[in-house]
């Protein structure tokens, strides 16, 4: 599990980056979720963020069940 800040921090990392880069988000339950575009998510200062996914389910993603952040190549994005 991340911390709030550590969270935060990766986060707005990820999603400031120019040139925006897929990443995904590995949840503390076994999920997988993969962010091929920044609109995917909506983060503001804070230790929790809205992902939307491809299915048009919305996923409230707070700090406390995120297990990490990671890069992903971006063929497994499609």
């Amino acid at each position: 599990m991340m911390a709030p800040t550590q969270f935060e921090e990766a986060m707005r990392a990820h999603l400031k980056r120019e040139p925006f880069r897929p990443f995904a988000i590995d949840m503390d339950t076994g999920e997988r979720w993969v962010i091929s575009q920044p609109d995917e998510v909506v983060h503001g200062a804070g230790p929790t963020a809205v992902y939307f996914a491809p299915d048009r389910s919305i996923h409230f993603v707070g700090w406390d069940n995120v297990r990490q952040l990671s890069d992903i190549e971006p063929a497994a994005a499609v």
